[in-house]
């Protein structure tokens, strides 16, 4: 099943609850969501990273 995309009114709405830590951006003309996260140390960094793959791998979600 293809998943079909948010409205405008949808992504607003998302955003400003349960993704207020998320942002809309958009570059060549295409938009994405972005979020900033800071950890301490490389070790919880590649840790995120890790984590992040296998959970886009398990949601056969490649951006």
């Amino acid at each position: 099943m293809t998943p079909s995309s948010l409205t405008q009114d949808e992504i607003v709405r998302v955003l400003a609850g349960p993704l207020s830590a998320w942002e809309l951006i958009s570059e060549e003309n295409q938009s994405m969501l972005q979020r900033k996260v800071k950890t301490q140390n490389f070790g919880q960094s590649l840790g995120l990273a890790n984590r992040t793959g296998e959970l886009a791998e398990e949601q056969n979600h490649h951006p």
